[in-house]
């Protein structure tokens, strides 16, 4: 239990030093005043409790990890926000959170459109960059993969957590065909900072930042499909199979 809780703890904290100077700069910029607190205190809360339940397997398995791969986090990661909806639909908003499908069949062209322009742009600027085909994955990997980030990861950041940052700072920007603020910028700045970043113990933080560039312009985009389409599922789907052709990559 005691590694358990310093792990969400120090985590947590990382992420917060992180992520602050953003949401400072996007409170004062954005002229909101007390209203943004509300929702950034519950951004917040949802970073800590984010973490709590991705790393709840240090304390106890119910969910099999199958290919020793955290099925049991990303599965209670996406669990939050649906259960808000269904709990406390008043104050969580299926559809202001992204839940619900696109209203229209223009966000699943913009989906497939994504799709086909990283098989164009981002394999072959992978391949420049020094990698190349293979297959060393097991099946676990590539179920995982298909699977599980893009669904706790988008429902959690790009759903519940955008949904927050928007209601506090607002969307008074367009560009590329959405309307968007500070919570595009910095739910995108955070999650690739996630993936560039690892803290097991406080003498072992480990952050590099040349490991974040690639998450950060993949968030980029998830952030605008969520924008663009009104829905988390597009961005579920390019998330997963991104993932998933990045296995095939080595």
């Amino acid at each position: 239990m005691q590694s358990y809780l310093e792990r969400v703890l120090l985590s947590t904290g990382v992420d917060l030093a992180f992520v602050l100077p953003f949401l400072a700069l996007a409170f004062i910029t954005s002229g909101k005043g007390k209203s943004a607190l509300r929702p950034l205190l519950l951004f917040v809360g949802f970073i800590l409790l984010d973490n709590t339940c991705v790393w709840l397997m240090k304390v106890g398995v119910f969910i099999p990890a199958w290919g020793h791969w955290n099925w049991q986090g990303k599965l209670l990661e996406a669990a939050i926000p649906v259960c808000l909806a269904l709990l406390l639909p008043a104050v969580f908003d299926a559809k202001r959170m992204g839940l619900a499908l696109p209203e229209n069949r223009r966000g699943w062209r913009d989906t497939a459109i994504t799709c086909v322009l990283y098989l164009i742009v981002g394999i072959p600027a992978a391949l420049l960059t020094g990698a190349h085909f293979g297959l060393t994955a097991d099946a676990p990997t590539y179920a995982y993969e298909a699977t599980m980030p893009g669904l706790g990861e988008e429902l959690m950041y790009r759903g519940v957590m955008l949904m927050l940052l928007n209601e506090a700072f607002g969307r008074p920007w367009k560009f590329a065909g959405i309307q968007f603020g500070w919570g595009f910028i910095i739910i995108s700045a955070l999650f690739g900072f996630l993936h560039g970043m690892d803290a097991p113990s406080p003498d072992k933080i480990q952050i590099v930042w040349v490991g974040m560039i690639f998450p950060l312009l993949t968030g980029l985009v998830l952030a605008w499909l969520r924008e663009r389409t009104g829905s988390v599922w597009p961005s579920v789907l390019f998330h997963n199979f991104v993932n998933t052709l990045n296995q095939f990559l080595v």
